[in-house]
């Protein structure tokens, strides 16, 4: 509250300007400097208030009250008359003040508050403070207390002891007033008058000093966040700063210890391969050396078989003319003595001449068996040294079974393009090498029965087994699908896998003794027996059995004819013909094709029920490329066996021996035996 006291007046009035701020401050400018204002909340303000107002009392006492303005200075002189003779009453020095004092404060509102500029032109209110009774009351109770006064005119010791008590406590109180009114007024005469103008001033400045406040403000403001950003950018920076530093420490220790091991792997590489070239070194000598052994035993082998050969030979071309000369002797003395011949001298030549007979077949037969009889032996070989220990061996057998397996994909993926057969070989030969552990070739061939590993051999055998089965269940359906895999089985022969050749044979002469050809002979007479040393599988019906054993010999039929030449230029090194004879047994070259013809057409197994069948597939599938080889004349003679003996063909096998009726009336017209179609690869 903003107060200023009017000094027109003895009695003093007092103006006051209520703000909204309970705290006063006086602005100032270069047009109107004011001082200080009194603040209300001060102890001056209080007095004043305290002077000015009293609360509802008792109808003894007088109240104060709020009055606009007083009818004249004098009415406001007997107020302060009454006001003394009343204080006299009060018991204590500062009550009398509060009930007498009736200064006139003047109200001038301010529209902002002190603490804002007073709006210009504004005119001032005048509110009086005064007693909460009426003038005229007051006025009335002074006459009559002058009439008491003068009824008694002659006061008693104590009344006059009471009137000076009364009258020292009047002074004291009016003194006590006067001096508090000369400090209100001194204090309200110090406080300047505002005019509009300077009010105006004031306003002015105050919006000026906001004004240049709040653009302090947003300066600050702008520059704490410039600064912010600023420090939040160098922190940034710095911890950028840092990570860079870090991160080329790091890759630098990285690269440091990238390229340690780098070296140190380099040197353990050096080391290793420095170690791989001794050990090869030396295997390839131990190779060298095993090779030379095995060729010298080889070699020896062959000239002890060439020789036998050639002593059996030797001894059958003297037990041929030793029954040519009892042959001839016999004639001769038949011949002589035919005039004069009896019944018991014909019957005696007739059992020569059948004795002579039964030993030339017997001789064949011989040969047969033991053919058959040795690749038996070697049947049991693998069954005891290869699968049984693969048996025995869980893991191995799983590992083992998941390539073989992988195999049997590659084979049935084979078709007759020369790209395919030669992508699938190399596929299994790959595999082969990956168990072998080591790249076989034709200079350094993996020779069977020498120190193989048995994954090798294992995998080995069931590429054969597998071969097998699809010869029985394409091959005999279809005569095209032997000759692709005929290519696989020589492509991986030249490369190297020598013991391939004895392994697929053996499991041949198992599943289909007419390879060899040869018809065991069962331990009993019992018909099961018979059967399955025929070659029969259980419950198998004779259409059946006929059909799969031509689908076998077919598959075989196509290796004897297959050429190696078109195989030789798909390898980086060519054989050489003595690598050649290595690598290829026996077994699956031509002559054996000759050689097989010739055994079938013995009476012990010409009349068996898939002969016709089987002579028909030679001829389709061997016979243009024996011709080729072995000439017409000399073919012509085979050929014309054949025909001598076609009747005996599987008497029971009607349309398999017609078959070979025309096949061999076809050769006799043309002159030649026409070859299969699909042969040569695409």
């Amino acid at each position: 509250m903003k107060f200023a006291l009017d000094s027109d007046s003895d009695s003093g009035s007092i103006s006051s300007s209520e703000t909204d701020s309970p705290s006063v401050k006086s602005t100032s400018s270069k047009h109107d400097s004011t001082s200080q204002i009194p603040n209300p909340m001060s102890e001056l303000g209080r007095r004043i208030r305290e002077a000015t107002l009293e609360p509802e009392s008792d109808d003894d006492h007088p109240r104060v009250v709020r009055r606009d303005s007083y009818d004249s200075e004098n009415e406001a002189a007997d107020l302060l008359d009454v006001a003394s003779e009343v204080s006299s009453v009060s018991e204590s020095d500062e009550e009398p003040v509060k009930q007498v004092i009736p200064p006139v404060i003047r109200n001038v509102p301010a529209e902002q508050g002190v603490s804002h500029h007073a709006s210009s032109g504004a005119s001032k209110q005048t509110m009086t403070m005064s007693t909460s009774r009426s003038l005229h009351d007051l006025v009335t109770r002074k006459a009559g207390v002058a009439t008491l006064r003068d009824e008694s005119t002659q006061p008693s010791p104590p009344e006059l002891f009471a009137r000076r008590i009364e009258l020292e406590a009047l002074t004291n109180g009016q003194m006590l007033i006067n001096k508090r009114m000369a400090l209100i007024r001194r204090a309200v005469s110090e406080e300047p008058t505002v005019s509009p103008d300077s009010a105006w001033l004031a306003k002015q400045e105050m919006k000026r000093e906001q004004d240049e406040i709040a653009r302090l403000m947003q300066a600050m403001t702008v520059e704490k966040k410039e600064r912010a950003g600023a420090l939040k950018n160098k922190i940034s920076g710095l911890w950028s700063s840092i990570d860079v530093a870090v991160s080329a420490r790091t890759k630098q220790a990285t690269e440091a210890q990238h390229r340690a091991e780098a070296a140190k792997k380099l040197e353990e590489e050096k080391k290793q391969a420095e170690a791989q070239r001794a050990a090869q070194v030396v295997k390839k000598a131990e190779d060298e050396r095993r090779a030379a052994k095995e060729a010298a035993e080889r070699r020896a082998r062959e000239e002890a078989d060439l020789k036998r050969e050639a002593e059996d030979k030797a001894a059958e071309e003297q037990r041929q003319a030793e029954i040519r000369k009892k042959e001839q002797e016999s004639a001769i003395t038949t011949t002589a003595a035919s005039s004069t011949q009896t019944p018991e001298r014909a019957a005696l030549v007739t059992a020569v001449t059948q004795e002579n007979q039964r030993t030339r077949t017997m001789v064949h037969q011989r040969r047969g068996s033991a053919d058959f009889y040795r690749w038996r032996l070697e049947q049991d070989y693998i069954k005891k040294n290869i699968h049984q220990p693969v048996k025995t061996n869980p893991a191995l057998k799983g590992s083992l079974f998941k390539i073989a397996a992988k195999m049997r994909r590659f084979v049935g993926q084979v078709t007759n393009k020369k790209s395919v057969i030669v992508r699938v070989t190399g596929d299994i030969h790959k595999i082969l090498c990956e168990q072998l552990g080591r790249e076989t070739s034709a200079a350094n061939p993996a020779i069977y029965k020498t120190d193989l590993p048995v994954a090798y051999l294992y995998m080995t055998s069931r590429l054969a087994k597998c071969l097998i089965e699809q010869a029985e269940a394409e091959v005999s359906v279809k005569a095209d699908a032997a000759f692709p895999v005929a290519w696989v089985v020589l492509g991986l022969l030249v490369r190297g896998h020598a013991s391939f050749g004895p392994i697929l044979f053996s499991r041949l002469a198992k599943k289909c003794p007419w390879v060899v050809p040869h018809l065991p002979r069962p331990d009993s007479s019992d018909p099961a027996a018979i059967r399955k040393a025929a070659g029969f599988d259980v419950n198998e019906t004779t259409s059946s059995f006929v059909e799969r054993m031509t689908g076998i010999c077919t598959f075989y039929f196509a290796i004897l004819q297959t050429s190696l030449t078109p195989l030789i230029s798909t390898l980086p090194i060519p054989p050489t013909p003595q690598q050649l004879l290595d690598l290829v047994i026996p077994e699956f070259r031509l002559p054996r094709a000759w050689t097989w013809l010739r055994s079938i057409l013995q009476p012990r197994t010409i009349q068996h029920h898939p002969v016709s069948s089987l002579i028909a597939a030679w001829l389709r599938v061997c016979g243009a490329e024996v011709m080729r080889t072995y000439g017409p004349a000399q073919t012509g003679k085979l050929l014309n066996l054949v025909g001598d003996k076609a009747s005996l063909l599987g008497a029971e096998s009607t349309a398999s021996r017609e078959r070979v009726h025309m096949l061999l009336d076809e050769c006799a017209r043309k002159g030649s035996v026409e070859g299969h179609p699909r042969k040569m690869w695409e």
